[in-house]
């Protein structure tokens, strides 16, 4: 039968989705609550649905025939990662990803955005303790959306926040937004945070 993570916290180094022999039998449903690993598996025979909680990890898989159904909630991973490249971002969020409305995804190391697909905020939240946009690298609006971090972006970056508004930053860091690339706001409001001042071409 499922087991369901509602409003609790489950802990346990790996997880085996699907495997009748060891760990959780079938569906997991997460509608809230947090479920907390460092390896996660869906088996041929196993589904996650996470429809309003968190769930964390550090490597993860999933075989062909394992289901997955993210309607809400966090996805949050460990360590540094790229995303546009992430195989595991990409299982969640997809080849472009887009984050949105009711969704986080959380990065607990550094986050990069990579150039090999623009990374869109449609009215989610991409977390991190640094947001690294690389050369080449876009991200990008279609609604209402928060990129909360620490902001270092590179020459050829581009933050192209005219299709919804956006906060950006972090406001209790001093180095909470750096830009040197292109910043496209047209009629929306882009909100930028910093603990002193938000810095646009210099990393001085």
């Amino acid at each position: 039968a499922p087991q369901s993570i509602t409003g609790a916290t489950f802990t346990a180094n790996s997880i085996v989705v699907g495997n009748e022999s060891f760990n959780i039998d079938g569906t997991l449903p997460i509608p809230s609550g947090t479920v907390h690993t460092n390896n996660l598996s869906i088996t041929s025979n196993g589904a996650v649905n996470l429809s309003g909680g968190t769930l964390r990890f550090d490597t993860y898989n999933r075989t062909p025939g394992g289901l997955l159904t993210f309607t809400g909630g966090t996805i949050k991973v460990a360590g540094d990662r790229s995303i546009g490249t992430d195989a595991a971002i990409q299982d969640f969020f997809g080849a472009s990803p887009t984050i949105s409305t009711g969704k986080t995804l959380a990065v607990e190391g550094t986050a990069t955005l990579s150039p090999t697909s623009p990374v869109n905020l449609a009215g989610g939240t991409l977390s991190a303790p640094t947001l690294l946009l690389s050369s080449g690298s876009r991200l990008v609006t279609s609604a209402t959306s928060l990129a909360q971090g620490a902001v270092l972006g590179l020459t050829g970056s581009v933050i192209d926040a005219s299709g919804g508004n956006l906060t950006i930053g972090d406001g209790t860091k001093v180095n909470g937004f750096y830009h040197n690339g292109t910043l496209q706001v047209g009629q929306r409001t882009l909100t930028l945070a910093d603990a002193n001042d938000a810095v646009f071409d210099s990393a001085a």
